[in-house]
């Protein structure tokens, strides 16, 4: 596992970590075989969370040593459920916005099939 802050000495922490994952492939394949709900509704975001969240043991101590901060999923939160966006999914806005101090992500698409790619923003005062 290789870990990087890429923000260090910031406000704004980002932290990459390389190899998370034990065994990344079996992860990715409970997550091709999760149920994705279809939104009754046009959601903000395009994609999709699975109806069941996936959890890792141990992970929240892990990102706690690591960022060196006690860390906890909210209530009701999308923690460990997996998400997907097909291409041809839409939503209100374009902005994923998580209302919490942490946010996780990690990427189980292979490399043959990444097209485009995660974005990350950050908001400045108007």
């Amino acid at each position: 596992m290789r870990i990087v802050n890429v923000n260090e000495g910031q406000e704004d922490e980002v932290y990459v970590i390389d190899d998370f994952l034990r065994d990344a492939e079996l992860m990715r394949r409970l997550g091709l075989k999760a149920d994705y709900p279809v939104p009754v509704e046009t959601p903000w975001y395009p994609g999709r969370n699975s109806s069941r969240p996936f959890p890792i043991a141990g992970l929240d101590e892990m990102i706690g040593h690591i960022t060196g901060r006690a860390v906890a999923p909210l209530a009701d939160s999308a923690h460990t459920k997996f998400r997907v966006c097909l291409a041809d999914e839409v939503g209100k806005g374009g902005v994923h916005i998580d209302n919490c101090h942490w946010t996780g992500v990690y990427c189980l698409t292979l490399d043959e099939h990444a097209h485009g790619g995660t974005d990350f923003y950050r908001h400045r005062p108007s």
